[in-house]
């Protein structure tokens, strides 16, 4: 489910993310203003923001639109130091890409906010439980299809059974 953002690990693993440009060029006179500091993101990066909203607006049953409420619900607010620190070593998939959402909302309101939660490494972790979530439904689907096999299985076993006892008594 999440492999659009996944397949981005390796790529952000071995990534600056990206910079903070600041002006020191100009003299800030009416002629020559002071341009105001903004962030310069890699590719990567940008590879990342453009997942993160896809996967919002494929998947509208997570209601990422709410992901403050989210958040919430999971013993965060809508601060760094509360998501960078958020324990996601058994979230679910919603609270994990809430966070993702998150930090890309918090770069629309505080320039060079996403590059924060790069460099402290909270996008890799979010990143690689999104993955051990997708191995746990794997393996989830793997069992059940499984079982639903042994259970045809044995009804197709009993069945045969069943025609040979038949069988026997004509």
């Amino acid at each position: 489910m999440y492999e659009n953002l996944t397949r981005l690990i390796d790529a952000l693993e071995n990534d600056t993310y990206g910079e903070v440009i600041i002006d020191t060029k100009s003299k800030g006179t009416i002629d020559d203003p002071i341009h105001m500091p903004y962030a310069s993101y890699t590719e990567v990066v940008g590879q990342l923001w453009n997942a993160i909203y896809d996967f919002s607006n494929e998947h509208p049953e997570f209601e990422l639109t709410k992901y403050q409420d989210i958040l919430r619900r999971n013993g965060a607010d809508w601060v760094s130091e509360d998501m960078s620190g958020a324990d996601v070593s058994s979230a679910d998939g919603q609270f994990v890409m809430a966070l993702l959402m998150g930090a890309t909302r918090a770069e629309r309101f505080c320039e060079g906010a996403l590059l924060g939660f790069c460099e402290d490494g909270s996008i890799l972790r979010w990143l690689k439980r999104l993955k051990d979530v997708d191995t746990a439904e794997e393996l989830s689907m793997l069992e059940k299809t499984i079982s639903s096999a042994d259970k045809k299985h044995a009804v197709f076993k009993e069945s045969l059974h069943s025609l040979k006892t038949e069988d026997d008594d004509e």
